[in-house]
């Protein structure tokens, strides 16, 4: 005879029930819901999860960082090391010009001296411009200046405008810059052009501080006095007054405001 069937028996689900509560996990039980809903706790879960989340960004993040810094610093070495060569080679062209006589220099020269330097003087002024055209900034605009000086040395002026006129361009700062400016003002005065050299030296002296902007702007005056623009050199005059109450040229600006009212 068949034994009867017993009740049958239910083998427990691995699926939870719809609508059935979830069974709250040993670290759930451990932490307590005081601690759940603690903000802090809550605040150092979130940044826990955003590091271990992002961690990757953040390392590539870093490393980007410090492949910029180590570029940098390449740049730097090697923007000093074209500066120093670029020096070097202007010492070069220069050692290839006689050096200067102290004596004849107070003596006035003699037409003889002028002209056996004018043509090493314009050899040197074309290794110059050489030695421009192949650098950039400060060590550029430094070659041009000595190259605007040695194309005046040999008689040559729209070569030295030209090449002031370069060497400006680069904005270079500091005591080069006003050689550079004033060099070109110069160079525009001896052809003529005040209005040039006025716009020069102006905007020297508006950009800049300390003495050399205090020379730039006297100069402006002093030009505008000299050339018989008398009311415009006191409005400059008036306005370095205001500008450098306790400059060392303020005697000679006095003095020039005085004749510009006489």
């Amino acid at each position: 005879m068949s034994q009867p069937e017993g009740p049958e028996k239910k083998v427990p689900s691995a699926v939870e029930p719809a609508g059935a509560s979830p069974t709250p996990s040993p670290i759930d039980d451990d932490l307590g819901d005081e601690t759940r809903d603690d903000p802090l706790f809550r605040a150092q879960m979130a940044l826990a999860n955003f590091v271990l989340g992002y961690w990757r960004h953040l390392v590539g993040a870093l490393a980007l960082v410090l492949a910029l810094i180590a570029a940098s610093g390449l740049y730097r070495d090697y923007t000093r090391a074209q500066q120093e060569s670029a020096h070097a080679e202007v010492a070069r062209a220069m050692r290839a010009l006689p050096a200067p006589d102290p004596m004849a220099a107070l003596m006035g020269g003699s037409p003889e001296d002028a002209a056996t330097l004018a043509p090493k003087a314009a050899a040197a002024a074309g290794s110059l411009e050489a030695v421009a055209q192949a650098n950039s900034g400060p060590a550029a605009a430094y070659a041009w200046m000595e190259a605007a000086t040695q194309h005046g040395k040999a008689g040559q002026a729209e070569q030295a405008l030209a090449a002031w006129q370069k060497g400006h361009a680069l904005g270079a700062k500091g005591i080069l810059g006003w050689r550079l400016a004033s060099g070109l003002a110069r160079a525009q005065m001896d052809k003529g052009d005040l209005d040039g050299a006025l716009v020069t030296l102006r905007g020297y002296a508006d950009a800049g501080e300390g003495a050399m902007a205090e020379e730039a702007l006297y100069l402006v005056g002093r030009a505008l006095l000299d050339a018989g623009r008398k009311p415009e050199s006191v409005q400059v005059f008036d306005q370095f007054e205001q500008r450098f109450p306790n400059s060392a040229l303020k005697p000679q600006v006095t003095q020039a405001r005085a004749e510009a009212a006489g």
